[in-house]
C-alpha cells in the first residue's frame, strides 16, 4: 500500500488506465494505493490543483488479475475526468457550486451529490448513476454509455 502523507491541495482529478477508484471528503489532501498482484503500475502526481493518476497496466494478459484500489481523500472537489476502465464510488456527498465529470471508457460510477449546477459527460460505454440535488445538470452522451439520475432532485 502507498500512501501519500503530505500533498498538495487539488480541486480535479484526472485517472487514466483501470482500477477501482473510491473518493471521500476529509480535512486534508491524500492518497492510499493498494495494488497487490494487479499487474497495473500506479504513479500520481499533484499538478496545477489537478491531482494525476495513471494507473497502466504492464500488459493486457492479466485481465483476471485484482485491480488496484486507489482511495482519494479530497478537501474541495470541482471536477473528476476518467479515462478508461474505472470504477468509481463516492463515500459521501460532493457539495459545492459546480461539479463537473467526465467518463471516457467503459468504467462505471456511482456519486452522491448536492451542487447547484451538475455537467455530466459520458463518452464510449460507460455508467454513471447519481443520486442528490442539482438545481442545473446538463448531461451529454457520445457513444453508448448509459446515465441515470436516482432519484437527483432538480430545483
Amino acid at each position: 500500500m502507498n500512501i501519500e502523507p503530505e500533498l498538495p491541495e487539488f480541486n480535479t482529478i484526472r485517472v487514466v488506465g483501470k482500477c477501482q477508484l473510491l473518493i471521500q471528503k476529509g480535512e486534508s489532501p491524500e492518497v492510499s494505493i493498494s495494488s497487490k498482484r494487479s499487474g497495473i503500475d500506479t504513479k500520481f502526481e499533484v499538478r496545477d490543483n489537478e491531482l494525476l493518476i495513471d494507473a497502466i497496466p504492464f500488459n493486457d494478459n492479466g485481465s483476471d488479475r485484482p485491480l488496484p484500489k486507489i482511495t482519494i481523500t479530497y478537501t474541495k472537489i470541482r471536477s473528476i475526468i476518467l479515462t478508461g476502465a474505472i470504477d468509481l464510488y463516492t463515500c459521501n456527498k460532493i457539495t459545492g457550486h459546480t461539479f463537473s465529470l467526465i467518463l471516457n471508457g467503459t468504467g462505471n460510477v456511482v456519486l452522491t451529490v448536492e451542487v447547484e449546477n451538475l455537467d455530466c459527460t459520458i463518452v464510449k460505454a460507460g455508467t454513471i448513476r447519481v443520486f442528490g440535488n442539482a438545481v442545473n445538470s446538463l448531461i451529454m452522451l457520445l457513444g453508448a454509455g448509459n446515465y441515470q439520475m436516482l432519484p437527483l432532485k432538480n430545483s
